[in-house]
């Protein structure tokens, strides 16, 4: 409807692009920027003609192909009411049955932020541990992952489509922007690494060692629901083959950088593995193949192998709790690929070869060992004293 033929055509040509394309393109701005001729009492013709329908065209960059007036009368109130038929182009997406996630920036606390007797930079420590989350979660292939963190880029990006030097094709790229399923938020209660100095039981000899610590808790909500999915409080530490597992080291420049890395690394892992689990693709003799490569997993890894069971249910509110799962075995990560990891048995309880069937077999990390300090302690203790044996031999 509209106070003339030519505002009840743009109202309803404003309609027909938001029903197509969403209401996120200006269309009403663009419409009225259309050069009108001199029209006597609002001839159906002339706004019916190849010449005016082609302003509309080049006004809606290419949006609107085509109308036609099915319909018009002059109502009460002196507003005009039409009917169109509307050719309206459309940007299609690819298709992706992923979950979609949003990850935003991490709060701080009010904990301790050192490193060693020097003070962390709070805000570049919760944007390196939300960019290596993100990091971790698109390599997983799991998620579509939505940007949070460079809103203003993308704004000034939209707004060069609307710009008269745009093809008129990519206006239609509007109005297709996601919405999140599940968006995460957390919070960094502490952060830091402390010198340490230990003694070696079996020969006296002391050393010292750096153990990087973090305290964080995260929540992944429902958007649609706002029912948090998963809630986890952590406190994790960050030992020196850690960080050297991602070329970092706690004597190098930037050693906040490496412990974030370590952390995301810990945290997209756990989140993956509780949603979704690695599954074991194929099986060849003592070789596995398990559907997830990238840097979910890496060489020399132990991930636990379990043979799902039968479905669990909450007996009070019969809630499907998910799968038995049996743990049956211990394998080796030998060779990462971007979308897949082959591993080898190290220990089996079965013959998966004969029992093996597709979404049967899952594997998960050993995280929880590798969050508890005195384990990682002790383990770095006997590295160390193996290393101290070797150097005597050669000596």
């Amino acid at each position: 409807m509209g106070s003339s033929l030519n505002l009840a055509i743009y109202d309803a040509l404003d309609e027909a692009i938001g029903r197509v394309n969403g209401k996120s393109i200006d269309t009403r701005r663009q419409l009225e920027a259309v050069e009108i001729s001199q029209v006597d009492s609002d001839k159906e013709e002339y706004y019916a003609s190849e010449i005016y329908i082609s302003q509309i065209k080049s006004a809606t960059k290419g949006v609107v192909d085509n109308y036609e007036i099915l319909s018009k009368h002059l109502g009460g109130g002196g507003l005009y009411h039409v009917t169109l038929s509307v050719t309206v182009s459309i940007f299609e997406t690819e298709q992706n049955n992923s979950k979609r996630i949003a990850i935003f920036p991490f709060r701080v606390g009010t904990g301790s932020f050192q490193l060693g007797k020097d003070s962390v930079d709070k805000e570049r420590l919760t944007s390196l541990v939300a960019q290596n989350l993100v990091t971790t979660l698109v390599q997983s292939r799991r998620f579509t992952v939505l940007d949070r963190e460079y809103l203003a880029e993308t704004v000034d990006e939209q707004d060069l489509i609307l710009s008269p030097s745009a093809p008129i094709e990519e206006m239609t790229r509007l109005g297709q922007e996601l919405v999140a399923d599940y968006i995460m938020v957390g919070t960094i209660e502490s952060f830091g690494y402390n010198e340490q100095n230990a003694i070696i039981q079996s020969s006296g000899r002391e050393f010292t060692y750096f153990l990087g610590y973090v305290e964080l808790s995260i929540r992944l909500a429902d958007v649609a629901t706002r029912q948090i999915v998963f809630a986890d409080f952590h406190k994790l530490y960050v030992t020196e083959d850690d960080i050297e597992r991602f070329g970092g080291s706690f004597r190098s420049v930037g050693v906040d950088a490496s412990i974030a890395t370590v952390v995301a690394d810990r945290i997209g892992r756990k989140i993956l593995d509780a949603i979704y689990p690695l599954v074991v693709v194929s099986v060849n003799g003592e070789i596995l193949t398990l559907g997830q490569g990238g840097s979910q997993v890496k060489e020399g890894d132990h991930l636990e192998l379990f043979m799902y069971g039968e479905r669990l249910v909450d007996p009070y509110t019969k809630e499907f709790l998910g799968r038995e799962e049996i743990k049956v075995g211990m394998i080796e990560i030998t060779r990462v690929n971007p979308k897949q990891s082959h591993a080898r048995i190290l220990q089996i309880s079965m013959d998966i070869n004969q029992e093996f069937e597709p979404q049967k077999f899952i594997c998960r990390g050993m995280l929880d060992t590798l969050d508890n300090e005195e384990e990682q302690l002790e383990e770095q203790r006997k590295q160390r004293e193996e290393r101290r044996k070797e150097r005597d031999d050669d000596w």
